[in-house]
Parts: structure tokens; C-alpha cells; sequence
């Protein structure tokens, strides 16, 4: 398993990736954020969570304020092991 703090600026996309093999559970911490889960958009507030199965293509969007998110693998997941981008150039 691993576990990671993420901050996100105000008006940051975080390009699309997935997971071959790990799920991944994001619990937002602070702030609102859209999260683009294959080709659907859902709105998280602070205390909201997601689940992502493995192979699912997932992105995020802030607006106005900075957001902090857990997201945690299962199994362990580096920048090298497990984490692929979905290079899609359409709209978020």
C-alpha cells in the first residue's frame, strides 16, 4: 500500500492516468475539486471520497482555491511502478 498528500493549485488540471493494477481510494482534505472519472465529471467537497479501480482513467480539475487530497494504492504504486498517463488531448 501507499499513501500520498497531494496539493493542487487554483486552476490546475492534473493530466489524466490509471492504474493497470492498483485501486486507489482519493479522500479530499480541503477545498472542491473535479474529478474526471473515464468520460464523467464529479464535483468533491472536503470529506468526500472516491474510489478507482485498477485500468480506470481519472483526472482532476481545481477552480478558485487550492485543494488537498489522500490518495491511497493498493498495492504500492511509485511514479515508476504502475502509473501511466492516458495522453487523451480532448476536452476535460
Amino acid at each position: 500500500m501507499s499513501s500520498y498528500i497531494v496539493d493542487m493549485a487554483p486552476h490546475n488540471l492534473a493530466e489524466k492516468s490509471y492504474h493497470k493494477i492498483a485501486e486507489e481510494l482519493i479522500i479530499i482534505l480541503e477545498g472542491n475539486v473535479h474529478l474526471l472519472l473515464k468520460e464523467e465529471e464529479i464535483s468533491l467537497a472536503a470529506g468526500d471520497y472516491l474510489f478507482i479501480p485498477p485500468s480506470t482513467p481519472h483526472g482532476f480539475r481545481t477552480e478558485e482555491a487550492s485543494v488537498k487530497l489522500l490518495s491511497v494504492l493498493t498495492p504500492k504504486v511509485d511514479k515508476d511502478n504502475d502509473f501511466y498517463f492516458w495522453h487523451d488531448k480532448g476536452e476535460f
